[in-house]
């Protein structure tokens, strides 16, 4: 199974990834990105600038942090908390695809292996492109491997 954000640009890496399978891609708005509101596409230094008490939680991984005119990080994380009941009707023998964003792969990882969100969400690094993979069995998750872009070493050398 494939699943993915419901945003362009993961459906866009589902399609690449699962080319020349007979797979159906599930758009699922709980594995969206944080809604940013009105700061989406400023850089953190414009973010800096404009909203600098915003800045400091931002830099702190507060978890109280409410980006104005979007989401907060409780309700992303409730959001993305709906999604695992989704993998319960896969068995430990089948492969489930998520495609996803960064602050969403570190939050399935952190509920999935029973990790504080609100302790340690800011210590698990997710880069662009990068492989996560977690076997989810009856006894938990298992993480085997974390954030690798080993993958892209041919194409940015």
């Amino acid at each position: 199974a494939v699943f993915c954000s419901n945003l362009k640009r993961a459906q866009a890496t589902a399609r690449i990834i699962s080319e020349n399978r007979a797979i159906e891609i599930v758009p699922c708005p709980e594995l969206g990105e944080i809604d940013y509101g009105v700061v989406e596409g400023k850089t953190f230094d414009e973010v800096s600038l404009e909203y600098p008490l915003l800045a400091k939680q931002i830099y702190g991984s507060d978890p109280k942090i409410r980006f104005p005119g979007g989401e907060g990080f409780e309700e992303f994380t409730q959001r993305i908390g709906r999604f695992p009941d989704t993998l319960t009707k896969y068995d430990d023998a089948q492969t489930v695809l998520v495609v996803s964003h960064g602050g969403s792969i570190r939050t399935l990882v952190c509920l999935l292996l029973g990790i504080d969100i609100n302790e340690h969400w800011g210590q698990i690094r997710i880069d662009n492109a990068s492989l996560t993979v977690l076997e989810n069995g009856k006894s938990g998750a298992i993480i085997s491997l974390l954030n690798d872009t080993s993958h892209l070493k041919e194409i940015l050398s």
